[in-house]
């Protein structure tokens, strides 16, 4: 299981630790993961990260799967868990590391990843349950405020909103000389945001689906429907994370994510994403649907008390006392643009 500084890998942690004759090899990025507090895996290994100071750079992608390829011989690995795309974009380019992976082709999961193709299909489709923000091809015709985002990228790095032709110029720059491509979108203004953690089976069908915030069924289940529709179209399956902005009651898609935006840890709703995964993903088991809206989001300390209480796994302390001080570490090491 890789990106084991994700608090995402503590759920499968839980579900693995009863299950027989299986055992987790956590993989990491970070000198000190969450996991590295868990008493449910059996070793760490460390690789580099794939994302910085360069995105996906041929060099340490070549490096990262050579440490993986030699990983999965030494240890005898069967299967390969991602959280994200930062490992799951380079696994999928290593033919030897196909066979081990229980994820579509790249071709298939560069349609989420690559914003441009994602909206260029969508647009094609027209779908009625949400609206499509305004893309400029041409930077003479922009109506400010704007937003400018890398055209692949993840976990809103990079991410700008420009209110002049200055701030334009210079954030362009920058990505140009990092070879990036980037996407001009409408600013949506908003506040409230609708995130859905989806598990999409190997038909198509959303066969698990959690949402952090209170929507009207019959509009949940019309969004549901044509997000269906279009994951059956490209064939894809796995983890996946719709989100849209809320403005004047319409739903704006800003992306769909090729994995889980986030979720709560010993707080699964009975959704339970990791045995639903195993099930229906790695065994091909046929499995029932649920779908849970949650009122309002949880905070991470009530959801690690309960991973705590129900596992026992000292990795919800650690969780408590660092996981507050992340996003400020991420900016600390990962400066914004100007």
């Amino acid at each position: 299981m890789l990106e084991c500084e994700s608090p995402s890998s503590l759920p499968f942690l839980k579900f693995y630790k009863d299950e027989k004759d299986v055992e987790i090899f956590c993989g990491s990025s970070s000198k000190i993961p969450i996991t590295l507090f868990s008493k449910f895996r059996k070793k760490i290994y460390r690789y580099p990260n794939t994302l910085y100071p360069f995105y996906f750079s041929k060099k340490r992608i070549r490096k990262f799967n050579k440490i993986i390829s030699n990983l999965v011989r030494k240890e005898k690995i069967d299967v390969i868990i991602s959280q994200s795309e930062k490992t799951l974009i380079p696994l999928l380019s290593e033919n030897s590391l196909k066979k081990h992976l229980p994820y579509p082709s790249l071709k298939i999961v560069n349609i989420l990843h690559d914003k441009m193709r994602l909206f260029n299909y969508l647009a094609e489709v027209s779908p009625q349950s949400f609206k499509l923000p305004r893309v400029y091809k041409n930077i003479r015709e922009v109506k400010y405020p704007i937003i400018v985002k890398p055209n692949k990228g993840c976990g809103g790095f990079l991410v700008r909103k420009i209110n002049k032709e200055e701030e334009l110029l210079k954030v362009i720059q920058r990505l140009r000389r990092e070879k990036r491509k980037f996407i001009v979108q409408e600013f949506i203004p908003n506040k409230p945001k609708l995130v859905l953690n989806v598990l999409v089976d190997k038909e198509g069908k959303i066969k698990r689906l959690l949402s952090f915030r209170k929507i009207k069924v019959s509009k949940l289940r019309k969004l549901k429907e044509e997000i269906e529709n279009f994951f059956k179209d490209i064939r894809y399956f796995g983890f996946a994370s719709p989100q849209f902005l809320i403005h004047k009651n319409r739903l704006f898609l800003i992306e769909i994510n090729p994995r889980f935006s986030y979720c709560y840890y010993g707080l699964d709703f009975g959704v339970n994403f990791p045995e639903a995964f195993h099930r229906c993903i790695i065994k091909n088991e046929s499995i029932e649907e649920r779908f849970k809206i949650l009122p309002f989001p949880y905070p991470f300390t009530v959801a690690n008390k309960i991973y705590l209480k129900e596992t026992g796994d000292l990795s919800a302390v650690f969780i408590n006392c660092a996981f507050t001080t992340f996003f400020s570490l991420t900016n600390l090491f990962h400066p914004k643009y100007p």
